[in-house]
């Protein structure tokens, strides 16, 4: 899949991209997965979100950032 915007240059694609990939990782490191601080149970080791769940939130977040900047997922 790909990002593609109506009369877009891939110039500005590539600049929005960037800008939407930064601003989620912020967001995510500002409020954590679901806006949960992590924490930590003797009995069951770490009880927040993993890896994954993180990067999944990024994702999310990064595709609604292009999606408001008027871009759409489509088969290259």
């Amino acid at each position: 899949m790909r990002w593609r915007q109506a009369g877009g240059s891939e110039a500005a694609l590539n600049r929005d991209l960037g800008t939407c990939r930064q601003l989620a990782q912020e967001k995510a490191a500002r409020t954590g997965i679901l806006g949960l601080p992590s924490s930590r149970d003797p009995r069951f080791g770490s009880t927040g979100p993993s890896q994954a769940d993180q990067r999944l939130q990024e994702r999310q977040a990064e595709d609604a950032c292009m999606r408001g900047k008027g871009y759409d997922l489509v088969s290259p």
